[in-house]
């Protein structure tokens, strides 16, 4: 039975939030890159560009495009017991 009431709420509260809109123009570029502070990781690095424009095409819609792109990493191969 806690289950059932479980998904029910979940259902709920996940229609509420598709509800909801992002009523600002927005055009966001984020380059992110990390690396390892401890071991042998690879430095790497990403990004993505959010494009979020209102009334377009037409009034009362929306067009929200997300573009996340690979952009570097390093990998090395060793043969066994070369490193």
């Amino acid at each position: 039975m806690k289950k059932i009431a479980l998904f029910i709420l979940t259902v709920v509260l996940a229609q509420a939030a598709l509800g909801q809109v992002d009523i600002e123009s927005r055009r966001t570029l984020m380059l992110q890159t990390s690396f390892s502070l401890r071991g042998e990781e690879q430095p790497n690095a990403f990004g993505y560009y959010w494009f979020n424009e209102n009334n377009y095409p037409w009034t009362n819609t929306a067009l929200r495009v997300i573009f996340a792109a690979f952009l570097a990493t390093r990998t090395e191969l060793f043969p066994a017991g070369q490193h």
